[in-house]
C-alpha cells in the first residue's frame, strides 16, 4: 500500500537587516492525507464535523468567574515527635530522651510547628508514675518555653498517669499544657484493650475547660465520634468550636486503610461526621503508621490541620520501607506541601485564636 508523503515547501527570500542582507526560509508543510480505504469508510460523515455558535454572554472564550473555595489559607502544624510505641529496636533513629527530643523541638519549630505534643517515656515506653512523668515533662518543656514563649503551644494526654482523675490532671494543674487530649476511645490499640469510663472523661473535659485549657478530642474509629458527641457535647461540657485529633489507621482497632483509595474515603467519612455535628470544628489529622506523609497531604488539600512526626509511624512513604530519621525533615516536607497548595504555616496566636484560647 502507497502512502502519500508530507510534502515540505521551502520559501526563500532576503531580509535587509543594516547594510547586510539575511536570508530567510519559510517552511509550509502539507498535511498527510488519510488512507483511501479510510477516506472511503469516512465519506458520509457530514461536514464540517463540529458547529461554533456564540452565546453571547461575554467576549471571552472562558470567563473564569468562578468563585474561591473555602479553604483556610493558614495551616496549624504540629509534631509529635516521640511517643511511647516506637523503641530503637523498630526505629534506631527515634528520640527517647529529654535531650534528644528537645533537639528535635528546636530544629522544628523554625520550620512552622507550633503545636508541639510530649508524652512522659522511657527506654521501654510511658512513664506511668505520676512524680516521674512530671519530672520527665518539665525537663522538655520548660526550656522550649523558656526560649520561645509564647510562640508554641504544648499538648498531650491526661489520661495516662496515676489511677485517679486528679493524678492524670497534673499537666494541666502544673501549667504544662495549653491543650489537653481527652479520650472517649473504647477498645483495642495495638495490642492492649484501653477502656475509659464516660465520667473520667467528662471530668477531665469539665477541668480543662474551667481553667482556660483546650480539650483535644482523639479519635480512633467513628465510634469514638458518637462517645465524644454523647458524653461531652450534647451534655453542653465542651465550648465551640470544638477541637478533633483523627488519629488512624494504626495496627488494631483503627480504621481499615491498605491503599490510596480506603484512605481517602476514610478521611472523608470521618471528617463529614463530625462537621455535621460541629461545621465550624477544628480537625487536626496526624501522620499515622503506613500512609504516612500521604494522609497529611490529603488533610492539607481538604483544608484540615495537620500533626507530624515520628511518634505513630516508622515510614516515610507508604509504598516504601525507608524509615523516619527527622522529625524536622518531615516537619519541612509538610511546610512545602502546605505552601505549594497556598496555604501557610499558623503561628501560634493564630492557632491559639482558632481553637478560641487565650
Amino acid at each position: 500500500m502507497s502512502y502519500v508523503r508530507p510534502i515540505t515547501i521551502l520559501y526563500a527570500s532576503l531580509r535587509p537587516r543594516g547594510r547586510k542582507y539575511i536570508p530567510v526560509i519559510y517552511y509550509t508543510l502539507v498535511t498527510k492525507p488519510i488512507e483511501p480505504e479510510w477516506r472511503e469508510r469516512f465519506k458520509d460523515v457530514p461536514v464540517p464535523t463540529r458547529h461554533w455558535y456564540r452565546l453571547g454572554l461575554s467576549d471571552k472564550w472562558f470567563t473564569f468567574d468562578e468563585p474561591p473555595w473555602d479553604l483556610p489559607d493558614k495551616l496549624i502544624i504540629g509534631v509529635a515527635p516521640y511517643g511511647i510505641f516506637i523503641d530503637r529496636e523498630m526505629n534506631p533513629f527515634q528520640p527517647i530522651y529529654p535531650h534528644e527530643i528537645i533537639k528535635e523541638f528546636e530544629e522544628c519549630i523554625p520550620l512552622g510547628a507550633v503545636a508541639l505534643h510530649t508524652h512522659a517515656r522511657d527506654e521501654k515506653g510511658n512513664i506511668n508514675d505520676p512524680d516521674k512523668a512530671s519530672q520527665f515533662l518539665h525537663s522538655v518543656i520548660d526550656p522550649i518555653k523558656k526560649k520561645y514563649g509564647r510562640n508554641v503551644v504544648f499538648d498531650g494526654g491526661i489520661a495516662y498517669y496515676g489511677k485517679t482523675v486528679e493524678e492524670n490532671l497534673f499537666p494541666v494543674t502544673e501549667g504544662l499544657y495549653e491543650v489537653a487530649i481527652v479520650n472517649p476511645a473504647l477498645g483495642q490499640m495495638g495490642e492492649y484493650i484501653r477502656v475509659y469510663t464516660p465520667r473520667v472523661i467528662q471530668a477531665q473535659a469539665e477541668y480543662c475547660e474551667a481553667h482556660g485549657v483546650k480539650p483535644l478530642i482523639d479519635i480512633h474509629d467513628t465510634h469514638d465520634i458518637w462517645n465524644a458527641k454523647k458524653w461531652l457535647i450534647d451534655t453542653g461540657i465542651l465550648s465551640r468550636p470544638t477541637f478533633w485529633h483523627i488519629l488512624g489507621p494504626m495496627p488494631g482497632g483503627f480504621i481499615y486503610m491498605p491503599n490510596v483509595e480506603s484512605m481517602i474515603e476514610g478521611l472523608l467519612y470521618i471528617v463529614k461526621r463530625i462537621k455535621e455535628i460541629d461545621k465550624e470544628a477544628i480537625i487536626l489529622v496526624t501522620q499515622p503508621s503506613r500512609p504516612s506523609i500521604y494522609f497529611i497531604a490529603l488533610a492539607i488539600l481538604m483544608g484540615l490541620h495537620v500533626r507530624v512526626g515520628m511518634e505513630d509511624t516508622l515510614w516515610k512513604y507508604p509504598h516504601s520501607n525507608e524509615l523516619c530519621t527527622s522529625n524536622a525533615e518531615i516537619v519541612k516536607a509538610t511546610s512545602d506541601i502546605a505552601r505549594a497548595l497556598g496555604r501557610r504555616p499558623a503561628t501560634a496566636d493564630e492557632y491559639r485564636k482558632m481553637i478560641g484560647i487565650r
